[in-house]
């Protein structure tokens, strides 16, 4: 029996190359892409079993993911979780969390977009879903023939993006690429990219304070310093600072022995100590006032989720390439469109140059 494996909350616009796969809307699927001809049709019925009568409707949302060898052909377990995780963080680049816009929800996705469910589907449209993992509930008897009758229903805090996100598409290969390497490095952005999901999840039962101790974990397993912060900070500096960066003079409580230490900081370092402080005093249960949760008018979570990202982006481009990959998505789209122009206006400069210096045909030079 085959299996199909679907991004059914995912909204992307064109086909996404990921190593070995791709990453298809359920618009531009056709036979050719899978592995048994019956299979284009089921697939795309596959995906409107999803009922999103109670989120906004479907929008653009639902993808399949195609093995080389073609839709129905099994994916490997050890294999399934980068894929998704390098979904997710193509898709979180696209987002720009801290904006005011209030329309910004029309486009920004979270972690359940990402999701990714493996499904075996018989020709006659009969198929097994299995869904949970503290309990993990499997049904039966679902006909994808029979859509009125063969619903799944989404999480209730699914949110379904109105138009297509942006998706990184250049970022997600290379991040695939590099969890695949399977190397010390490889463990640990794929940890700190667990804790990233968990803290990009959409449900309301994840308070403020469970994303902010996820998010210091993320760095504590990426910075590689035993969760000594003291250790930490002038290494995420020396990481993501310019050599440039101007410091100030800063004095703080240490969390550690809640003396008070003077010291001149960035604005990375000054950000994290306050950061690291926060999750101590919410780890630690100690009573936190409002206004600690912020930092320069920022909320510390989303400030955290940012830095995290560009922190693992820099790995990313260490270990594979290329280096403009440490930009975030639009930014790198905009050097680079300003790189190619300027090549441009070179060529022609040095085209016109030279056609100026060549004499005109039919004359000869003076001796």
């Amino acid at each position: 029996m085959p299996t199909v494996f679907l991004f059914p909350y995912l909204a992307i616009e064109q086909r996404v190359v990921l190593g070995q796969f791709e990453v298809i809307p359920r618009g531009r699927l056709t036979e050719a892409d899978c592995h048994e001809p019956w299979l284009c049709n089921a697939t795309k019925r596959h995906l409107d079993v999803y009922d999103f009568s109670n989120h906004g409707g479907q929008g653009a949302a639902g993808c399949v993911l195609k093995p080389s060898s073609g839709i129905g052909e099994d994916v490997p377990v050890s294999t399934q979780h980068p894929l998704r995780l390098c979904v997710l963080a193509a898709l979180l680049e696209g987002n720009e969390a801290q904006r005011t816009d209030p329309n910004a929800a029309t486009w920004m996705s979270t972690s359940d977009n990402s999701l990714l469910f493996g499904h075996p589907v018989t020709q006659e449209g009969y198929l097994t879903v299995t869904t949970g993992s503290m309990v993990r509930t499997t049904m039966g008897g679902l006909n994808v023939n029979d859509p009125k009758r063969s619903r799944i229903v989404p999480p209730a805090e699914l949110h379904v993006p109105s138009f297509i996100p942006s998706f990184d598409a250049e970022y997600a290969g290379a991040l695939l690429a590099t969890l695949l390497a399977n190397d010390d490095r490889a463990r640990r952005l794929e940890r700190s990219l667990e804790w990233l999901d968990l803290a990009w999840r959409n449900s309301p039962s994840i308070t403020q304070e469970v994303r902010i101790v996820a998010l210091r974990a993320a760095f504590e397993v990426l910075l590689d310093k035993d969760g000594d912060w003291a250790d930490e900070y002038p290494h995420l500096s020396t990481l993501l600072d310019t050599p440039q960066a101007p410091k100030h003079q800063q004095t703080w409580t240490n969390p550690r022995n809640q003396k008070q230490k003077t010291e001149t900081l960035t604005d990375l370092q000054w950000w994290y100590t306050q950061f690291v402080s926060l999750r101590n005093d919410i780890a630690h249960g100690r009573a936190v006032p409002a206004a600690q949760y912020q930092h320069d008018g920022r909320f510390h979570v989303f400030l955290a989720e940012e830095t995290l990202r560009r922190l693992i982006r820099f790995e990313v481009a260490q270990a594979h390439g290329p280096h403009d990959l440490t930009l975030p998505f639009k930014q790198r789209q905009l050097d680079r469109a300003a790189q190619q122009a300027a090549a441009y206006y070179v060529q022609a400069v040095a085209a016109k140059a030279a056609a100026t210096a060549q004499p005109p045909a039919g004359t000869k030079e003076k001796p």
